[in-house]
């Protein structure tokens, strides 16, 4: 089964219920160039089971060190969630600069798009991630239209007065 076959088949368990009821694998070192946060470090890794691997909720839920294993074991950073959305999207939705650093070491897809055209910068701007954006930017990340025809640097929604004429009610 392809990578990316593989991860959109797996169970949506919490990532609290996949570490308790993982099958016992022994880890392998993972050779970091830098330490990324204090969650990495208090993650229990002592055991991995890649079946049992939901990509989305370690990294909705900043299990860095864990998604880095799923990643380096095959599971493919640019699977999508029923959104659209990557591993990458989520770490930027969220302000997790760990998880962004991880998904592009493994190979995502920096300007990939959920079902709504929105991209990881969308998601950085809209939630004021502003650092977050600039790193992004500086890998290569290209501010391009959403759906809507809305630009990164605007968010991922058109303002109200997009939608009505609020002059008619002055």
């Amino acid at each position: 089964m392809a990578s990316s076959d593989y991860s959109s088949s797996l169970n949506s368990e919490s990532a609290l219920d996949i570490e308790d009821g993982m099958k016992k694998i022994k880890l392998p070192d993972i050779d970091e160039e830098e330490d990324y946060s204090e969650s990495s470090k208090a993650e229990d890794n002592d055991s991995f089971d890649i079946a049992s691997a939901d990509i989305f909720s370690l990294a909705r839920n900043s299990k860095t060190q864990t998604l880095q294993t799923a990643l380096k074991m095959g599971i493919d950073p640019n699977s999508k969630d029923k959104f659209g959305n990557t591993i990458l999207i989520i770490g930027a939705q969220n302000g997790d600069k760990s998880i962004v650093k991880s998904a592009l070491r493994y190979g995502a897809h920096i300007n990939a798009a959920n079902k709504n055209g929105n991209t990881a910068l969308h998601y950085c701007y809209e939630y004021d991630y502003i650092e977050l954006a600039e790193y992004l930017k500086s890998k290569g990340a290209m501010s391009k239209v959403n759906k809507m025809g809305i630009m990164p640097e605007l968010g991922i929604r058109k303002p109200i007065e997009d939608y009505f004429d609020l002059k008619q009610y002055d």
